[in-house]
């Protein structure tokens, strides 16, 4: 590969447009925040509802055993 003099106008542009882009970085960094905060909700809601609806099957049948004797 050839070698190359240009990190440091790599650089300046880098940060000139980083500078430039502040609000959309923000709402970037917001939006990723918030679709990670989102997915944990679902998962969780739907964990718990999981659990609860075995739990109301158990208090249904009246017993915590696995098996019964009739």
């Amino acid at each position: 590969m050839h070698a190359n003099r240009n990190k440091k106008a790599v650089k300046r542009v880098e940060k000139g447009m980083m500078k430039a882009n502040r609000i959309r970085n923000l709402f970037a960094v917001f939006a990723i925040v918030l679709t990670t905060f989102m997915i944990t909700t679902v998962f969780s809601l739907g964990i718990n509802y999981m659990e609860n609806m075995k739990l109301m099957q158990v208090r249904t049948a009246g017993t915590t055993a696995n098996a019964s004797l009739f």
